[in-house]
């Protein structure tokens, strides 16, 4: 009978030989930057359900994918903003939803014009590098 260590050790080994050299450590990064990412945005995963829309596209090309969980609606932002405002075309929220980016301080602001939501995001500088960046929005909008 093999031991715990004995198992995880030969484990590794199976995944070097399928995945050799640098592919192998590029891989375990890989799976470490997602723990770390799930650490601070997993109550946008873990128990959320869909919502009415699974995915928009941002006025600056940035690909949002939604789920809601207790309340709120997540927006997963796939991509680094470039610029400090966000215009997600067809997202109208109630006029007293709040808005923040999880892993970044304090609430962001936003604005309603017509159809288009208007989110001040916090200077990207400041956030720490991340694979995707989730708004926190405390109200379920209806559209």
């Amino acid at each position: 009978m093999s031991s715990q260590n004995e198992r995880t050790d030969s484990s590794k080994c199976g995944l070097q030989c399928i995945f050799p050299g640098d592919t192998f450590k590029r891989l375990i990064a890989a799976d470490k930057i997602r723990c770390k990412w799930l650490d601070v945005n997993g109550e946008a995963i873990f128990g959320s359900r869909y919502w009415i829309r699974s995915e928009d596209v941002s006025t600056q090309g940035i690909r949002v994918r939604y789920t809601t969980n207790k309340g709120n609606l997540y927006a997963v932002l796939l991509d680094t903003p470039m610029s400090q405002t966000l215009t997600i075309p067809g997202l109208i929220l109630p006029k007293n939803a709040k808005i923040i980016m999880l892993r970044a301080t304090g609430k962001l602001e936003w604005q309603q014009c017509g159809q288009n939501l208007f989110v001040t995001l916090p200077d990207m500088s400041s956030v720490k590098k991340s694979p995707a960046y989730t708004l926190k929005i405390s109200q379920i909008p209806l559209s």
